[in-house]
């Protein structure tokens, strides 16, 4: 099967792992191939091109189409449906749906004249979930549904089949907000695939829990999952889920507001997708970026996220992808002012998404129309949108969603004056985001975070053990660095030494200047008093007393003397003794 919900999923990678040849090695299988002919060499021509898939597509279809002409002309039907089941799964990976489905459908017809049960319920798997991406879920259903009734009215059939077919209805009735079903098919499928040692196929069902958590706003829970499956994912060395689980991370932190970290996931993702082309996970990173930019109100930056992811998704005819992006687009308009042209991509996004019936989409188109309207001032058009959002949300349990009305409502009432409501809302509002954004999610976030660094360095080191040369390289710069790191340490030693000692002396110097300045300050306020004293007796002497400078100018005198002489103050003061009135000198 394909990778679902944002990209195909990986059934075929779990027949390789639980296949005779799953622990050949390539070149083995190469090597053997020079020396066959016949059925062999057609057997050696499929299994290369199923090997292949997940390491290097174009020699994969190379390999396919050689057995499809070999199995043609020795007029082996077996592995001719074999073959076109190859070819299928190798246009999924291209995303050339319809190629797809057409080798599909060539494999069915044959396995079902061969009554290869196993192979008909595999490749009906494979048609439904095509179908399941085409967004046209009711056929998708009908397929999962035939190949459910032949799985059970066999005794012989596969347990993994089962298996797939429990994540295949999983995925439908999360994409229709069933979500407790959801959850109950996907244990159904870890079950099955822990009983069988399907580490690949439990990582699978891990990731696709915590995408429904996700959609609940349970991101702790998410995360918890998502670690699950990466976990497993890089023990098997599973690049392609791998891609997944990096831009499902991104989107956690994307939630949480850390956009630099939630920017390197989905870059991460990007890189591995393109080594797959896959074009639909392309897509959806590239509209997760340019959510980011959005947020940070780099929106032409962000619209071209948006047009580029779909520019893809209409070459794919992706419905729900398409949608997507006209909702983001739309929100885009809003920020620009360009109200008219907002609501049409809202408009056009409702549509298609009632059309394939997600409800989530519908009630996000819906708070947008509501976030629109509030911008506009026209606050009753706002609830109306922010209700009809509230009613779908409600139904599904769609945390961000109803976060967002009530947000909305709150800001919408009190705009009209309607406090009661406004206060009720703003309430239901702030209960709910405590639940949703809890310290809870952050410390899991962080030990996350840790953890992933610290395995990362733990399998560098694991990887330099293997080689002497590298390991002794390794041990010579550390006693390098460790020289330098001793060196370093003894100059910071001399110079905290030195700088104590330039501390000490500035101390000492600074205890001398201080007891100096109080000395000078005592020397001062002995020289005040003893003015004070000598101005006090002055003052008061009967006698006229006159005091005068080297240069005979007069400093100050008393009452007395001015009395006596009959002068003023003013008079006297600064002026030469000599010439006061010669008659009293």
């Amino acid at each position: 099967m394909f990778l679902k919900l944002h990209f195909f999923s990986i059934l075929f990678f779990f027949i390789i792992s639980s296949s005779c040849f799953a622990n050949k090695q390539i070149d083995s299988l190469e090597n053997e191939l020079k020396n066959s002919s016949g059925i062999k060499k057609v057997k050696l021509f499929n299994e290369l091109s199923q090997s292949l898939l997940n390491k290097s597509i174009e020699k994969s279809l190379k390999y396919g189409e050689s057995a499809l002409i070999l199995a043609k002309k020795i007029n082996n039907k077996k592995e001719e449906a074999k073959a076109y089941n190859n070819l299928g799964l190798i246009y999924v990976n291209k995303s050339k749906f319809d190629k797809a489905i057409n080798y599909f459908k060539l494999s069915l017809s044959i396995n079902k004249e061969l009554n290869e049960t196993n192979r008909i319920i595999e490749t009906l798997s494979y048609i439904g979930e095509l179908y399941y991406y085409r967004n046209d879920y009711k056929t998708a259903q009908d397929y999962f549904q035939k190949a459910l009734i032949i799985f059970n009215s066999n005794s012989n059939s596969d347990s993994l089949l089962l298996a797939s077919l429990y994540d295949n209805l999983g995925s439908l009735n999360k994409e229709w907000a069933e979500y407790d079903k959801a959850l109950e098919y996907y244990e159904k499928s870890i079950l099955i695939n822990k009983a069988k040692n399907n580490k690949l196929g439990t990582a699978y069902c891990y990731n696709s829990i915590g995408k429904v958590y996700y959609s609940l706003g349970s991101y702790s829970k998410s995360l918890d999952y998502y670690q699950k499956s990466l976990n497993l994912c890089e023990e098997l060395k599973q690049d392609f889920l791998i891609a997944v689980l990096y831009n499902n991370i991104g989107q956690i932190y994307y939630q949480l507001k850390n956009y630099e970290k939630s920017l390197e996931f989905y870059e991460k993702s990007i890189k591995i997708k393109e080594k797959f082309h896959n074009k639909r996970g392309i897509a959806i990173s590239l509209r997760n970026i340019g959510n980011i930019y959005y947020y940070l109100k780099e929106y032409d930056k962000a619209l071209i996220y948006y047009q580029e992811a779909l520019s893809i998704e209409n070459t794919l005819k992706n419905k729900k992808g398409i949608a997507d992006n006209y909702n983001n687009i739309g929100l885009i308009y809003i920020e620009k002012k360009h109200y008219n042209e907002a609501i049409d991509y809202f408009n056009k996004s409702i549509k298609l998404k009632e059309e394939i019936g997600d409800l989530s989409g519908i009630a996000n188109a819906y708070d947008n129309l509501g976030l629109l309207y509030k911008e506009k001032g026209d606050y009753r058009k706002a609830i109306k949108s922010y209700h009809k959002s509230q009613k779908i949300a409600l139904k599904i349990k769609t945390k961000k969603n109803i976060l967002n009305n009530y947000e909305g409502l709150y800001i919408s009432y009190y705009k009209l004056g309607d406090y009661q409501k406004a206060f009720k809302y703003s309430k239901l509002y702030i209960d709910l985001y405590d639940t949703v954004f809890n310290n809870e999610s952050q410390k899991k976030i962080t030990i996350f975070q840790n953890k992933l660094e610290i395995e990362k360095k733990e399998k560098e080191l694991q990887l330099l053990s293997k080689d002497k040369e590298l390991q002794q390289e390794k041990i010579n710069r550390q006693r390098t660095a460790s020289y330098f790191f001793i060196v370093g340490i003894i100059l910071i030693i001399v110079l905290l030494f030195l700088i104590y000692n330039r501390y000490l002396l500035k101390v000492k110097i600074n205890k001398k200047l201080e007891s100096e300045i109080d000395e000078r300050r005592n020397v001062e306020k002995e020289l005040r008093k003893a003015k004070e004293f000598i101005e006090l007796i002055i003052k008061n002497a009967e006698e006229g007393i006159l005091i005068i400078d080297t240069n005979g100018l007069i400093l100050e005198c008393n009452n007395a003397f001015l009395k006596f002489f009959d002068y003023e103050r003013k008079d006297i003061i600064n002026k030469d003794y000599r010439e006061l009135k010669t008659g009293y000198l």
